[in-house]
């Protein structure tokens, strides 16, 4: 039985958005029957820089404990050569 590492879960979801930067004088117009608001340039480069930090940290945590699950593995000798041809990627 291994050891199994879960990566650590937060409650947002990839389609929440914050709406703490929107101003009164936003521009609404609607798109397939939803009221929708437009972002500036500035606003959009910020969520999309935002959203990749995100998804890059997600990423490297679902790879880190798939690393992590096979040198907890129960079967000695393939944890051992695992750790070892960790150690050669990383030299």
């Amino acid at each position: 039985m291994p050891n199994d590492i879960q990566p650590n879960r937060n409650n947002a979801h990839a389609y929440t958005v914050n709406s703490s930067t929107e101003s009164n004088n936003v521009s609404k117009k609607t798109f397939c029957g939803r009221s929708v608001s437009l972002l500036s340039s500035s606003e959009r480069r910020q969520h999309k820089a935002q959203a990749k930090i995100t998804l890059n940290k997600q990423l490297n945590q679902l790879s880190n404990t798939a690393l992590s699950n096979i040198v907890l593995s129960d079967n000695k000798q393939f944890a051992i050569d695992s750790l070892y041809k960790r150690k050669v990627e990383i030299l």
